[in-house]
């Protein structure tokens, strides 16, 4: 890998000229962002997606920032251009860019890898445009998840965790009563979402998917299992998966439903001290030769992970009488209300279910991180 920083370089060729001809010559473009967006960084940009070169973003996170930030990070968002990171400080970002350079390195592979499966089973690929759409329909963007921006607050509220909340006041998103009701179950399991709610959430998804009703019967199921009638959220979630299939929704979608009837099939026959040997969805599953994921709710999955892990690393490492200040906990809990939220907009059962696991499997270890029993101790007992 060999980046190219224009002001690393000397050249007899003007500025301009100079990274225009590098950024068109590029693989990769790397944006780095803070305080303000200078004009040659602007332009660079311009020609990158202009020229449509992969891309990586990368914000400092400040309390303010440049309208110059504010609006590239908007361009960002609205126009789905890819997913940026905030970092604390530049001063490991080579270490950050190489890894997430490594990891899309992987999922390059992964795409090219089933899309491949997909033509040896007789899809035609033949049509580049067709094949974007197949493979993006669907996919929340983060103008999806910023529907609920202004809840994140209550979250930390609900977990008595004020000092992470964000000081400045800001208005109330489109579905800010939504998000805290989710939030509110998510902590206490008090399941509160009213029908008018859900239908928000239903005719919100309709620019995403070529057919609703799958997921009105998904939504079914959701309120059915919410009232304890197993079978009758089953009999919801095997019509969904009907649906979406006579709809040929994307694989992901038909996967992730088989997911839900699965797991819904074995609680049924755990309910009933039914044992079976032959579990239809569960061979179904097995028979499927790509990837299984659920987008987007995924990569917040990671992320959480990823910043548990390196907090209880930063610990272990730690040289004796070291004081040790802060942490990602903040961020790990915004990514578990974005993992929720996504799960709400797809009507995953399954990744509701887990949202609530992964709540108590994050305070379990950062109980541990913190040294912080009483933290445990106030969001387990409501679990």
């Amino acid at each position: 890998m060999n980046p190219f920083i224009i002001e690393d370089e000397a050249s007899h060729i003007p500025s301009t000229q100079l990274y225009q001809l590098m950024v068109a010559r590029s693989d990769l473009y790397v944006l780095l962002a803070k305080g303000e967006i200078r004009r040659g960084t602007s332009n660079e940009y311009a020609l990158a997606v202009k020229l449509h070169k992969p891309m990586l973003a990368y914000f400092l996170h400040e309390d303010k920032l440049g309208q110059s930030v504010n609006d590239l990070r908007n361009d960002i968002i609205s126009n789905d251009r890819c997913t940026f990171f905030a970092v604390s400080d530049f001063s490991k970002i080579e270490e950050t860019i190489w890894e997430h350079i490594m990891k899309n390195l992987v999922v390059e592979f992964q795409y090219r890898n089933t899309s491949t499966l997909f033509n040896s089973h007789g899809t035609d690929l033949t049509v580049n445009d067709n094949l974007t759409t197949q493979i993006n329909m669907g996919f929340a963007s983060k103008v999806e998840i910023s529907r609920f921006q202004s809840c994140y607050n209550y979250f930390f509220k609900m977990l008595n965790l004020e000092f992470f909340m964000n000081e400045k006041e800001e208005a109330e998103s489109e579905w800010h009563h939504l998000g805290c009701s989710l939030i509110k179950w998510i902590v206490t399991g008090e399941w509160e979402l009213s029908d008018k709610e859900i239908r928000k959430i239903i005719i919100a998804e309709t620019k995403l998917f070529s057919d609703k009703t799958w997921l009105q019967k998904r939504w079914n199921a959701i309120k059915a299992s919410r009232s304890g009638d197993m079978k009758k959220a089953f009999s919801q979630e095997k019509q969904a998966l009907k649906r979406a299939r006579e709809a040929k929704e994307p694989d992901w979608i038909v996967n992730n439903i088989l997911i839900d009837c699965r797991n819904m099939e074995i609680e049924i026959n755990h309910q009933q001290r039914k044992r079976t040997y032959v579990e239809k969805y569960q061979n179904e599953l097995n028979s499927i030769k790509a990837m299984i994921c659920l987008p987007i709710a995924d990569r917040y999955l990671t992320n959480i992970y990823k910043n548990i892990e390196k907090d209880e690393f930063r610990v272990k490492t730690a040289l004796p009488y070291t004081e040790l200040y802060g942490s990602n906990l903040s961020n790990v809990l915004t990514d578990l209300a974005n993992y929720m939220f996504t799960a709400v907009l797809y009507g995953s059962e399954t990744h509701l279910q887990l949202s609530r696991k992964i709540l108590s499997v994050i305070f379990d270890r950062y109980s541990v991180i913190l040294n912080n029993d009483q933290m445990k101790y106030d969001v387990l007992k409501d679990l």
